[in-house]
């Protein structure tokens, strides 16, 4: 089990979260989506973040904890985090007028392999880099294994990924680049996955080529390598464009599709961070997109899946999320022909949390076993009350 619980940190006042295998993050701009997001995917990085090499390697942990988490942490007066997997947990907390404090299970077997660290460099006269990187690389499989975050790769896939397909090969590891963290790590990981791409035509994978179906239902065709071997957009009128030339629908979604079909073809899991789903698409496009994720999530590869948050501003997105774990709980097998069954999600296996003044509530039904969608039936109250009011003016 994981869990993390946050006090004051950003708009977060309290959060107590247990990481499950698909979860929703719901709520406004600014009410704490993706602090929560980064805190999450800083611990799952915690392994290749902390440098063992490093004699204040804690003072290092708690700068890129700074680092990642993207507030002003001069406002943050006093805040306590915590990330707790199987009975092992860490601590970050700051209390009133003090500095950040690191503590836990966790962090006592980072000191253990820190010391560990110092006490074979003293036993190396040649200190070479690669020695030391070697020594590094070491320490932190053993702490992955220690976590057991050895299964899941984290990966952040930010909003606002517009420019993520067409930029050039080498941009994003340009040193002094003036963009977001978030999307630079993205950005480099998409680059990657390009530079192996191979056609899904000549892909043998079943599960690749149904999510090709739906990438391309959405996407109104897909990437292709052509016969100079250049990337561009197939159109499903069987015309080829550049990437540069679709639309900002298709540019937000398309990194998204192909991340995670990747994660199929390299028989891998991973966990996805993945903000803004919907962005720039028709309500149907969200649907499918919501389709998409569910059969992502329900890979299984040496029987672990695929994990996911998602955080959404649609009330489509949860719609859509419903519908697939209404399928899920139906008996009837000709739901299956409505809804395919590597497409319905276990309830059991979903968390769903509102975002709200600082505060963070559950949004799942136990009873119905559903996601509650009171708030966002409210806001469509709200609107339709406007209008009522508007045409009262005219009678």
């Amino acid at each position: 089990m994981e869990r993390i619980k946050i006090y004051n940190l950003g708009p977060i006042k309290e959060l107590d979260l247990e990481l499950k295998q698909i979860n929703i993050f719901i709520g406004s701009h600014a009410s704490g989506k993706t602090i929560a997001s980064q805190v999450v995917y800083f611990f799952k990085k915690i392994s290749l973040i902390v440098d063992f090499t490093l004699e204040n390697f804690d003072e290092n942990l708690i700068t890129s904890f700074e680092k990642n988490i993207q507030i002003d942490f001069d406002l943050s007066k006093n805040f306590y985090v915590e990330y707790n997997i199987n009975d092992k947990n860490i601590i970050f907390e700051k209390k009133l007028n003090s500095e950040v404090e690191i503590r836990g299970k966790i962090f006592d077997y980072i000191k253990e392999l820190s010391l560990e660290t110092k006490n074979l460099k003293l036993k190396i006269k040649n200190q070479m880099s690669s020695i030391l990187i070697d020594i590094h690389l070491k320490l932190v499989l053993k702490l992955m294994n220690y976590l057991n975050q050895n299964n899941n790769e984290a990966v952040y896939i930010p909003a606002s990924r517009t420019l993520i397909p067409i930029v050039e090969d080498n941009t994003f590891d340009r040193e002094y680049l003036n963009i977001s963290e978030y999307l630079q790590s993205f950005g480099r990981f998409y680059t990657q996955i390009m530079k192996n791409f191979v056609n899904y035509d000549e892909e043998k994978n079943k599960k690749i080529k149904n999510l090709k179906k739906l990438a391309k239902k959405t996407l109104k065709g897909i990437i292709i390598k052509d016969e100079n071997n250049k990337i561009k957009f197939k159109l499903n009128i069987d015309e080829n464009i550049d990437i540069s030339l679709i639309s900002s629908g298709q540019l937000e979604a398309l990194p998204i599709y192909i991340s995670l079909m990747n994660s199929i073809k390299i028989k891998s899991n991973y966990f996805f961070i993945i903000e803004e789903p919907e962005s720039h698409l028709h309500p149907e496009g969200q649907m499918e997109m919501v389709e998409f994720l569910a059969m992502v999530a329900n890979h299984k590869v040496e029987n672990n899946t695929n994990s996911l948050i998602v955080t959404t501003h649609s009330p489509f997105i949860l719609t859509s999320f419903n519908n697939l774990i209404y399928a899920y709980d139906v008996k009837d097998e000709k739901v299956n022909e409505i809804v395919p069954k590597e497409q319905q999600i276990n309830f059991d296996n979903v968390n769903a949390l509102m975002f709200a003044d600082g505060k963070v509530t559950s949004i799942l039904n136990e009873k119905s076993r559903l996601i509650k969608q009171g708030s966002i039936a409210e806001i469509s109250m709200k609107i339709s009350d406007k209008f009522q009011s508007i045409m009262r003016l005219e009678r």
